[in-house]
């Protein structure tokens, strides 16, 4: 191989890497998976919760829960005690302190195509309950599968439907104002 064939592939290899990378980080950002999502009872049909998902400063997607059907905003996750058994929780101190909104009980999920994180961790801020988890991005929909192992065969799905940020503020307004929020 000649000087000149050397240097155009490495040329070649140093635009594919910067190209590769580019891609992922433009896909890990803007990720469809982002954004406000509703959890919905499958036997009633109703709201249970809403959730903000998001990509946080260490590239793995988190979400919180920010509004909960009549319940005050204040309210603790008492049941959260099980400190020793929660997997690498993104926060200092005991969850059972912590309010159950706002607090990032779905965490350090891994970026694996677009609109697809695994690898990650939830706790039902309800019962205290550790689970492995997974998101997907399907037809305008979040699915998200919680299980006990971490390759998800032994667990269930729960399809989250989009909601805005509008009517998430309001829901958030109403909330506050039936509990005396200011």
């Amino acid at each position: 191989m000649t000087k000149r064939h050397n240097l155009f592939l490495c040329c070649l290899l140093v635009i594919f890497t910067l190209t590769t990378g580019i891609v992922f980080a433009q896909n890990a950002n803007n990720d469809p998976a982002e954004g406000y999502w509703k959890s919905i009872d499958e036997k009633t049909g109703e709201i249970t919760g809403v959730w903000k998902i998001y990509i946080n400063t260490d590239k793995l997607l988190y979400g919180e829960l920010v509004w909960i059907p009549n319940k005050d905003p204040r309210t603790l996750a008492e049941v959260c005690t099980q400190v020793s058994k929660y997997d690498e929780i993104p926060f200092s101190g005991n969850p059972a302190e912590r309010t159950v909104l706002n607090t990032p009980w779905l965490y350090k999920l891994q970026f694996k195509s677009a609109g697809e994180w695994k690898q990650g961790h939830i706790i039902d801020p309800s019962d205290g309950n550790h689970y492995y988890c997974g998101v997907t991005y399907k037809d305008g929909k979040l699915v998200m599968r919680g299980s006990l192992d971490k390759r998800g065969w032994l667990g269930r799905s729960q399809t989250w439907e989009s909601i805005s940020q509008a009517e998430v503020e309001k829901l958030i307004a109403e909330a506050n104002a039936t509990y005396g929020i200011k």
